[in-house]
């Protein structure tokens, strides 16, 4: 069990923390480049957009699930802080059971939609004609990496909820020992 979570690990926090690093810069270079070819030559290419367009999107999506692992997704701290410790950790239960079922969501749809493009032979506006189908191939990959932080992060929050108390019970009969052992 500690082998697969470290090979999850290590694709997440490598390979597709790297692979999101490189297709935001492909895309912020082909930008400059577009940019800096449309000013100085008065030339644009067709695909450009596309190539930006894509790349983000595929950035985005293969780093969902590191974002929220880094604690990079967007939160109420203003009124978390003043919860008591039960409260909040029964909030972020809440919180990892929709974001559970909105990575399912993601899943589904993808696992609907996909097909229905490849079947198509629906391909990309420009010249490139990328089939969308493999465009939208990161999809399903982002949402079964956002499913997976969720349900980990779930796991971890049931624990604690049941887990806090016991652990409080023990540090107060521990204090409790110490406190008759020095008078």
């Amino acid at each position: 069990m500690k082998s697969i979570k470290r090979v999850i690990e290590f694709i997440e926090e490598n390979l597709l923390a790297n692979l999101s690093v490189i297709l935001f810069s492909i895309s912020l270079l082909w930008m400059l480049f577009e940019a800096t070819a449309r000013f100085l030559f008065s030339y644009s290419i067709n695909a450009s957009e596309e190539i930006v367009t894509f790349g983000i999107f595929g950035a985005i999506m293969l780093s969902l699930a590191e974002a929220g692992k880094k604690g990079y997704h967007i939160r109420i701290d203003l009124v978390l802080e003043r919860l008591p410790k039960k409260v909040i950790t029964l909030l972020e239960i809440i919180n990892r059971v929709f974001g559970c079922v909105f990575a399912v969501i993601i899943l589904y749809s993808s696992y609907l939609y996909i097909p229905f493009l490849y079947e198509m032979g629906t391909s990309s506006a420009s010249t490139m004609r990328l089939p969308m189908w493999l465009v939208y191939s990161v999809i399903p990959v982002g949402g079964g990496l956002l499913l997976l932080y969720y349900f980990r992060e779930l796991v971890g929050h049931i624990k604690d909820f049941f887990q806090k108390e016991e652990k409080v019970e023990k540090e107060t009969e521990m204090e409790i020992g110490i406190l008759e052992e020095n008078l």
